[in-house]
């Protein structure tokens, strides 16, 4: 799986690809919208690239969260007071007001991390420490306003 986290206009997520308790890859699991929305999505492989391809395209419309398969991304769009951060799940779409959000299987991890005052890159790292469906390089966008 993964850990994707949020905090202080800082986007941030491991990059390794597992599956079944293997370890296979390394990929991509955030991405910028031209418009300066930032993005991060978990679970099935083909759902997060289908994610990604939206947030990179421009983050227009709406997302329709995949109905099969696990599937948990953050979408955080830039506003003049607070920045707009959007959770996709199965459910659908919703709106949180949080100084900081994880998804992902070591949400757990970096929650209690974030709760402590590490940062979005430092909570992946804590995560990619103690659980074992984080790893690989992490990966970090920041807002550009």
């Amino acid at each position: 799986m993964t850990v994707i986290v949020f905090r202080g206009g800082v986007l941030a997520a491991d990059s390794q690809v597992s599956d079944g308790g293997l370890r296979f890859a390394s990929s991509d699991k955030i991405a910028r919208s031209p418009s300066g929305a930032i993005g991060g999505a978990c679970g099935l492989f083909v759902n997060v690239a289908a994610f990604l391809a939206w947030v990179r395209e421009g983050a227009k419309d709406t997302f329709d969260p995949p109905e099969e398969g696990h599937f948990s991304a953050i979408l955080i769009k830039p506003a003049l007071t607070r920045d707009t951060v959007f959770i996709y799940e199965k459910g659908g779409c919703y709106e949180v007001h949080d100084d900081f959000v994880a998804t992902g299987s070591g949400q757990e991890v970096a929650i209690g991390a974030l709760a402590m005052g590490a940062t979005a890159e430092e909570a992946v790292e804590i995560a990619k420490q103690f659980h074992t469906g984080c790893g690989g390089r992490t990966q970090v966008l920041r807002f550009r306003r």
